[in-house]
């Protein structure tokens, strides 16, 4: 394993996990020290309004910390506003959409 790696997979604090618009992952166990978790951020507005996504082989977890947005996964249509949550189970596709604009917190395992 190279030193960059061994760098890596000790790191601890992630920045700027707000830089971009739609869906961006930034912790996942090949980056950081985590074995289990992917951490993510989804930021949605009238330029990127909606998102899509399969969980694959995790569950997830969106916490809305600003905002709003309607999420449709598993068969269910979902409102979500700020400190509201929405489990998703694995093997799921997942659309969402806001008419204004949203921050989603992306947690999995």
């Amino acid at each position: 394993m190279s030193t960059q790696m061994k760098e890596a997979k000790g790191q601890l604090i992630f920045r700027h996990t707000n830089a971009r618009k739609g869906r961006s992952i930034s912790i996942t166990p090949d980056n950081s020290a985590m074995k289990h978790l992917v951490y993510g951020r989804i930021i949605l507005d009238e330029q990127h309004p909606s998102e899509k996504f399969s969980t694959g082989p995790l569950e997830t977890g969106l916490i809305c910390l600003s905002g709003e947005c309607t999420v449709k996964a598993g068969g269910q249509t979902t409102k979500i506003d700020q400190y509201d949550s929405v489990y998703v189970p694995r093997d799921t596709e997942v659309e969402m959409a806001t008419d204004s604009s949203v921050d989603l917190v992306e947690c999995s395992a």
